[in-house]
């Protein structure tokens, strides 16, 4: 069997529309997904041409499902949650390029990859199928949880979402606890694999609660990780990169109780920086531009090194000229740069005047607004990237519009 599941995954990966889909992936995706990878699509098509083939789909239906493996998680390209539509959207399209696909066919692959989200029923998120074939892709898209590398795929996602392990692995917990096989394949081959990893798994979280706060949360308050935990979600409530920003920041001021925070961008030439999302203080510096080696955010771009300052004043590297303008006072100043696809820095997040002057500014607050600015410089580029595929797709639909208008004038 194992022989003929591998060559079947290799045809099914030649096809076309799928190939052009994993293309996509492989160049597209950010780096920063480490979970939600090329590599977690090829597994869970590998995993949907298993279980197929030991339930006997025919070869029509196991095309169908590679395309809708393929394109499961290509939303994730742009946004990162409710990506659904996005890849459903896309799958429709391919498929509407390709001669010999009906539209009965196009509406069960766009509907298994809507059915790939997951959905909260009382408190517990679930994943509902709606079509038959839908079954067999979501049995494949948590494949892992019945197999022996459910740990590390596991440990993956985590790190994408950049929660501690005493709050990630209990959610873990109760997932298993609640997630049932939908078709006979996943029952017979992932059912007992699955019941081995809740055991351990339980285990595992056990282990965790003897574990001193401090050193699992990494110095963390537990409302800090609440609010690390729940930033995907607020990242990704909107692709209006102005608004996005803006919404976060807030919520990061009010966390640490800074008085101000602002978002610098590197403009196209990478020699200026643009104000470009503020909360207090400094909001009336809204669009202002400095160049970009200059002030402490200045040093944090150019080193890609975060830092933390209560005595600004006395600090070489602060410069003082937009406190002058603002009319605003620096006491103290935290600034992490903005970093994406491990290399490229796109700017910088600083948040300024703990409102506790006692204490200042703590290496606590500085780990927080790293794991902070690691989402947003992902949700920033994730958002913009959007923006300009938008704009590209507007275009093309007008010139198509204006295509068409030639050829009417010319068949006239």
């Amino acid at each position: 069997m194992e022989e003929q599941i591998q060559e079947q995954y290799d045809r099914l990966c030649q096809i076309p529309i799928v190939a052009g889909a994993l293309r996509e992936l492989e160049t597209k995706l950010s780096p920063d997904l480490y979970y939600h990878s090329l590599a977690h699509t090829k597994d869970v098509l590998r995993e949907v041409t298993t279980f197929a083939l030991h339930d006997e789909l025919d070869a029509r239906q196991l095309e169908l499902l590679a395309i809708g493996a393929a394109f499961h998680d290509i939303g994730f390209i742009w946004k990162l949650v409710d990506n659904e539509w996005v890849g459903a959207t896309r799958a429709r399209e391919a498929m509407e390029l390709v001669e010999g696909y009906s539209e009965s066919e196009i509406q069960i692959v766009q509907d298994m990859i809507l059915d790939t989200q997951l959905v909260n029923i009382s408190m517990v998120s679930v994943q509902v199928p709606s079509t038959k074939l839908g079954k067999y892709l979501l049995d494949a898209d948590l494949g892992n949880l019945g197999r022996k590398d459910f740990f590390d795929k596991s440990e993956l996602l985590r790190r994408e979402l950049g929660v501690s392990r005493k709050l990630f692995y209990a959610d873990a917990v109760a997932f298993l606890e609640n997630h049932q096989w939908l078709t006979p394949s996943a029952k017979k081959l992932r059912g007992a694999g699955q019941s081995e990893n809740l055991k351990k798994l339980r285990d595992y979280v056990h282990s965790l609660e003897k574990v001193g706060e401090e050193k699992e949360m990494g110095g963390l308050e537990l409302s800090q990780l609440l609010f690390l935990s729940r930033l995907p979600l607020l990242l990704n409530s909107s692709l209006n990169t102005d608004k996005l920003v803006e919404t976060a920041i807030e919520h990061l001021r009010g966390v640490l109780q800074s008085e101000a925070a602002t978002v610098f961008l590197l403009d196209e030439t990478g020699s200026n920086l643009r104000f470009w999302a503020l909360k207090g203080g400094e909001a009336q510096l809204q669009d202002k531009r400095l160049p970009a080696d200059r002030g402490i955010v200045g040093w944090v771009i150019q080193n890609k090194q975060s830092l933390l300052t209560n005595d600004p004043a006395n600090d070489k590297r602060f410069y003082s000229g937009f406190d002058k303008e603002s009319k605003f006072e620096t006491r103290n100043i935290l600034c992490v740069p903005l970093i994406v696809r491990s290399e490229k820095t796109i700017g910088a997040l600083q948040v300024l005047n703990k409102k506790d002057e006692e204490t200042g500014f703590i290496d606590r607050d500085l780990l927080l607004a790293e794991r902070f600015a690691h989402q947003l410089a992902l949700a920033i580029d994730n958002a913009v990237l959007f923006e300009k595929s938008e704009r590209l797709r507007k275009m093309l639909t007008k010139l198509d519009q204006r295509k068409g208008e030639m050829i009417t004038v010319l068949t006239h």
